[in-house]
């Protein structure tokens, strides 16, 4: 008799999410997928299509779920250069209880699919593009908000400003599969951090322009 094939999508599409970001899409096989969502090849396939199909609603879920903390983390600070901050303090802390690694989902997956230009790699592009816009929004925020010093320079344009963010944090999630000590990814977010702080007007300067001076 076949098992029931009444499952709550959203609980599957967490698990699924949880076995490709561990063993990759290729890696994972249908028996994994079996055994970690509780259901049949058959049912799957009934759901999803295929395991593209699964993969790729499981990784925008990931993906959605991302953009949605960002833009919170970001819009709980005054100044959304702090918001960008905090973001990168969560980078160097400990991964999380149950996370399957300290390189977020999109970027194992787009190291996965190098050679890849199908659209899975295509789906993967976009999902990266959001989060720079979610950084160019911040940083256009700040600019309009009169944080960031000297925002004529060509180089602090909010587009640059946040393709340079995005860059270097996709080097950190990178690097983090390569590093065994936490203070190591630390001195990376520190560094990356540093490129924010730069950005920053200096106090006196702040004190002048609420004055009106």
């Amino acid at each position: 008799m076949a098992r029931p094939t009444l499952h709550d999508k959203s609980e599957t599409l967490g698990r699924a999410i949880h076995v490709f970001w561990r063993k990759g899409f290729s890696n994972t096989s249908i028996k994994d997928l079996e055994m970690a969502l509780d259901m049949r090849p058959g049912s799957i396939y009934a759901s999803f299509d295929s395991k593209a199909g699964l993969f790729t609603q499981a990784l925008s879920v990931y993906a959605t779920h991302q953009a949605d903390k960002t833009r919170s983390v970001i819009q709980a600070q005054q100044n959304p250069l702090d918001g960008l901050l905090t973001l990168l303090c969560c980078f160097a802390q400990e991964k999380p209880d149950g996370q399957p690694s300290y390189a977020c989902f999109l970027v194992k997956s787009l190291l996965e699919m190098e050679n890849d230009e199908g659209e899975m790699k295509n789906l993967i592009r976009q999902h990266l593009l959001t989060m720079e816009s979610i950084f160019s929004d911040a940083f256009s925020d700040a600019i309009s908000m009169g944080y960031v010093a000297d925002p004529d320079r060509p180089e602090h344009a909010p587009s640059r400003l946040a393709r340079m963010l995005q860059t270097k944090i996709i080097g950190i999630r990178i690097m983090s599969l390569q590093l065994a000590q936490n203070d190591l990814l630390r001195e990376l977010t520190d560094d990356c951090a540093q490129f924010i702080e730069e950005l920053k007007k200096s106090p006196d300067t702040e004190i002048l322009v609420n004055d009106g001076l």
